[in-house]
């Protein structure tokens, strides 16, 4: 994806992140105020993109967000953006074992209720936990994919010597698997937040586990920072 494409993404990302709390938190921004940031940091994605391709593993995430609510409790919306490059020796796509690389990426948007637990009494430190839902916007694309030797297909799978498919055949396949798609799903967090005596800034950490509601397993373990300014 390139930069500009990402940048508008995630501008796109703000205006509705805007427009949902405009919706869900107005009322309680109109008490206590509300910010707005930036996160960065670390997500696990304990997902294959293809049927034993194995699992894509860490990268790096960033996102946007827009929070609003009272000293005790907060409606978060928040923006974030996630890819990974892959490779696969022995993926499944369609009937056949391939051999190959593709690209993956994962916007997603998250609605988080946070409940404030406790604070340090000398110390502008938070701790919180939450939870709420969250919609996936993904996409997959197959780069490159070379038949493998068909031995060893799972239970109920064509195994096809390479020299007898038609090149178009695999082509099809790859077009089924591929492209682009949605899903929904649920998250709890838990974190910490510093707020900057005497400054309108905090900075958080915060770690996710998210799942989705879907069969397939589309699962990312998440820790990443942030920083806020009040508006």
């Amino acid at each position: 994806m390139s930069r500009m494409l990402v940048k508008s993404v995630m501008g796109f990302a703000l205006r509705g992140g805007l427009a949902l709390m405009a919706l869900t938190a107005a009322p309680t921004a109109a008490r206590a105020g509300a910010d707005v940031g930036l996160r960065i940091g670390w997500a696990e994605v304990d997902t294959e993109v293809l049927e034993d391709a194995g699992k894509l593993g860490g990268t790096d995430l960033i996102g946007i967000h827009l929070g609003a609510g009272t000293p005790i409790f907060e409606i978060e919306a928040a923006g974030e953006y996630v890819t990974q490059e892959f490779e696969f020796s022995e993926g499944i796509i369609d009937t056949f074992k391939a051999a190959g690389t593709g690209d993956y990426e994962d916007l997603t948007f998250y609605l988080t209720g946070k409940l404030k637990l406790f604070a340090l009494p000398a110390f502008p430190l938070s701790f919180y936990v939450g939870g709420g839902l969250n919609v996936h916007f993904i996409r997959t694309e197959i780069k490159e994919a070379r038949i493998v030797n068909g031995e060893g297909t799972p239970a109920g799978r064509r195994s096809t010597p390479a020299a007898q498919i038609d090149p178009g055949d695999l082509e099809k396949a790859i077009e089924d698997v591929a492209g682009e798609s949605s899903e929904a799903g649920w998250h709890v967090v838990g974190g910490a937040k510093l707020r900057v005596p005497k400054a309108p800034l905090s900075f958080f950490i915060e770690g996710r586990v998210m799942r989705t509601f879907e069969d397939r397993a589309l699962n990312h373990n998440s820790v990443y920072l942030g920083g806020s300014i009040d508006l």
